[in-house]
């Protein structure tokens, strides 16, 4: 099934240049979230110039990208090294790294205002991989090869997207303990689960090893893998090649017999996210810290990982009572407690990655702190270190018979329409409609069959002809995503981001939000319509045919995350029999919009 996506956008090199030097001149000597900000989102601009330019001889402009990449690894291991003190000393102080970066970035002032494609680093944006993990991974390799003679000289390679930046700190980290460095990123490419790569033609004669650095291994294990296959074709010793992955665990269950004989038969190095540490403090202690410095003089006692859904068992009385949810795409989140009812939920949003034109996911949350429902909405505490802080409320999760309340329809409504977006052009939306209905297809299809391919193209042409004018703006709106307080308050939580992720939906119309509200509430014929009444009310339009699209669109994409997510889950009772109930029932609702459809187009 469809479920996972490529998030990008695109954007002018010279307005992404003027936003780094933006970036740059922001960062001070204890900030370390800004300069691993814009560590990032160098990468990011490395990648979108190496992407353009793959097939064309332009190594002088791509040497000055690097080299601006190289930079920010500098200037953020100087603040890494002021922070921790359990690195080696950098070449350069802090003060002299940040003159080097703006030097280097006004040598690529005069590059051609080419539009660029930037990709958003899923690990970094999603998935709560730090480019210290690296960092400190690139220590250890280097205490187990100190006596590499004569001359220590290795090849660092990154894969593109997340490659460039992690493989500029990797080669940062061996330069300062000795070695001389070559670093290049390349793109793999070709069949999903048999990547292909190519290397740059170089002389690996007196190389002593080599380093792969990637966030993977994913699914199928086989970007990592293939420039292994290339450096043994050409010779290198299999011993000599070292992989820097992004987590401990093997390739999924797309790896071919190859890659999973080339996976255990190669040194690979990590350090996990338990293992990571800021002077001696781990993430959880670093959260407790932080919220202790928010409230001082409260005294937070306890914190509670939340993550891969165990929010529930503080959300309900009992399992059986659970949503279904996807494991996969949950955020890390924490719960700080203190003595008393004060309690903080901190969750990932984020390291700072540049997500859309010259925003990242923390203006994405400044700007969800205003609006006409903003009292709809959780207040942000704070944000530090990719987490963002939000008070942990008391109340009742809502439950899909709330729908028949009218003011609760009326707020969820309401909330959808604040939330909004102004639309894209008509080429941008052609696109991601495009992309949607090849899910519909391919899911529906391995679901149902092949017997609805007709109405579904029908469908997808409607929803290109019809668009109210505005996408949606939040993209999560199931009944357990809002709290009624004793008191009667309603809130809307985890409202925001939702439009990029790592999944194959992307910018949509607001018709998704509302086929979501309508299938998540499990909406009857009357409940729908005083909704649907509600909104064009307000001056939204909601073309019929157009809805029905996307109705049948999330049924198709909810039926392939739930199927994603049984494959991932573990042998608990409650998490099986709610996926169960939940396939059935998108099932049952994407088979009945098919059979319409079908009867009324004959």
């Amino acid at each position: 099934m469809i479920v996972y996506g490529d998030p990008r956008f695109g954007i002018e090199a010279k307005e992404f240049i003027q936003h780094l030097e933006r970036q740059t001149a922001l960062i001070h000597w204890d900030n370390l979230d800004a300069a691993r900000s814009v560590l990032i989102q160098c990468g990011q601009f490395e990648q979108g110039i190496m992407d353009q330019y793959e097939e064309q001889n332009k190594s002088l402009i791509q040497s000055r990208v690097q080299t601006v990449t190289d930079s920010a690894s500098t200037l953020f291991y100087a603040l890494l090294f002021d922070a921790c003190r359990k690195l080696p000393e950098p070449r350069y102080e802090i003060r002299t790294a940040l003159d080097h970066l703006q030097s280097a970035l006004q040598q690529v002032q005069d590059i051609n205002n080419v539009s660029l494609q930037i990709k958003v680093p899923e690990g970094f944006e999603f998935y709560t991989l730090y480019p210290e993990q690296y960092c400190f991974a690139a220590c250890k390799w280097c205490s187990h090869h100190v006596s590499v003679p004569p001359r220590k000289k290795a090849v660092v390679i990154g894969l593109r997207s997340i490659g460039t930046s992690l493989s500029a700190l990797v080669a940062t980290t061996l330069e300062v303990v000795g070695w001389e460095t070559l670093r290049f990123t390349v793109r793999p490419r070709g069949n999903p689960f048999e990547r292909e790569a190519n290397i740059p033609d170089i002389d690996l004669t007196d190389i002593a090893q080599v380093l792969i650095v990637d966030e993977g291994p994913g699914i199928s294990g086989s970007s990592l893998t293939a420039v292994v296959q290339v450096l043994l074709e050409k010779s290198f010793p299999l011993e000599c090649i070292t992989l820097f992955p992004g987590h401990a665990g093997e390739p999924g269950c797309f790896a071919s017999p190859r890659v999973r004989s080339i996976w255990s038969s190669i040194p690979k190095q990590i350090v996990t996210l338990d293992e990571l540490h800021w002077n001696n403090r781990s993430l959880p202690e670093l959260l407790t810290s932080k919220s202790e410095e928010m409230f001082h003089p409260a005294v937070f006692d306890g914190i509670e990982d939340l993550s891969a859904g165990l929010w529930r068992r503080h959300a309900y009385p009992n399992a059986s009572e659970w949503p279904c949810i996807c494991l996969t795409f949950e955020r890390t989140k924490y719960l700080c407690s203190a003595s008393g009812s004060l309690a903080i939920i901190w969750k990932f949003i984020g390291l700072g990655s540049l997500n859309e034109k010259c925003s990242n996911s923390y203006d994405l949350v400044r700007r969800s702190q205003v609006g006409p429902t903003k009292n709809l909405h959780l207040p942000v505490l704070g944000l530090f270190n990719g987490f963002m802080a939000l008070p942990w409320i008391g109340g009742r999760r809502l439950l899909c018979s709330d729908a028949s309340n009218p003011l609760i329809l009326g707020t969820i409504a309401q909330h959808i329409i604040a939330s909004s977006i102004p639309s894209q052009s008509e080429e941008r939306n052609a696109a991601e409609i495009t992309r949607l209905g090849q899910m519909l297809q391919g899911n529906t299809m391995e679901s149902l069959g092949e017997r609805y391919a007709h109405c579904i193209n029908r469908s997808i042409g409607v929803a290109l002809n019809q668009s109210p004018g505005l996408n949606y703006g939040d993209g999560h709106l199931g009944p357990h995503e809002w709290i009624q307080t004793p008191q009667g308050a309603l809130f809307k939580v985890d409202n925001f981001g939702h439009r990029i992720d790592h999944t194959i939906v992307g910018t949509q119309s607001i018709l998704w939000d509302i086929a979501r509200a309508t299938i998540e509430w499990k909406m009857n014929r009357i409940t729908s319509a005083a909704f649907y009444s509600i909104i064009e009310s307000a001056g939204v339009a909601i073309p019929p045919d157009a809805l029905t699209f996307y109705r049948m669109a999330y049924a198709a994409f909810r039926l392939g995350q739930i199927s994603l997510c049984r494959t991932s889950t573990t042998s608990e009772t409650w998490e099986l029999i709610h996926s169960q109930h939940a396939a059935t029932y998108h099932r049952e609702y994407l088979a009945h919009e098919l059979e319409l459809q079908t009867s009324e187009t004959g």
